[in-house]
């Protein structure tokens, strides 16, 4: 599978694994493109801003990382990513903190749908995937304000997600398999969120493999 985002197939792949938290698009894809792609682990390398962010592409989900840290917050400025070529542009777009960007309709939407018009996606599909991206994108604030977002991590079936619930300080652990209902952890005194929240992850989803 090339990464090109003129190659429908990844494409495909990429608007289902690096947008998950985008839900009109994933019922798109629930609905009318079963999750049939092999990619199993990919890494792609992208200089932007002085910085080498790596992309690592597994079946379900995306991670960046900047040498051996983990991107799990969106961080870049909108101006920066605008200014790339089609390709950097979507690969970077779910790190983007829209909190740099004064008006994201007005904005960002005619860029998304002009980038994708350029794309392996249909014609009549362009509004509605521009429009879902645009809408799910995230305003960051900050580190020091949001110490987590959202991580993923997947089995070969599904995807799994945490998110950090700042104001009640918990950890809610799901998936978008309707049958398994979501959990919440408040977290502990002095733990850091991020490792706890990792291993809190992984823990849950080995409960599932062990039931397997």
């Amino acid at each position: 599978m090339s990464i090109s985002m003129t190659d429908r197939d990844f494409l495909q792949y990429w608007l289902y694994a690096a947008f998950p938290w985008c839900f009109s698009l994933q019922r798109y894809f629930s609905e009318n493109i079963p999750c049939t792609h092999k990619n199993k682990q990919k890494k792609y390398n992208i200089t932007v801003a002085g910085q080498e962010i790596t992309i690592w592409m597994y079946k379900h989900h995306v991670e960046y990382r900047i040498g051996e840290q983990e991107l799990y917050q969106p961080c870049l400025s909108y101006d920066v990513v605008k200014a790339l070529d089609n390709d950097a542009y979507l690969l970077l777009l779910p790190i983007v903190d829209m909190a740099t960007c004064d008006y994201r309709i007005g904005c960002v939407l005619p860029d998304l749908e002009q980038r994708l018009s350029e794309m392996a996606l249909p014609r009549e599909r362009i509004e509605e995937v521009a429009y879902s991206i645009c809408s799910g994108l995230v305003d960051g604030n900050g580190a020091e304000d949001e110490p987590l977002w959202m991580i993923w991590d997947e089995t070969e079936e599904r995807r799994y997600g945490a998110l950090w619930w700042q104001d009640a300080q918990e950890l809610q652990l799901f998936t978008e398999d309707s049958d398994i209902p979501s959990v919440y952890i408040t977290a502990p005194q002095g733990e850091d969120v991020y490792l706890w929240a990792r291993k809190m992850l992984s823990e849950w989803i080995l409960k599932f493999a062990v039931m397997a």
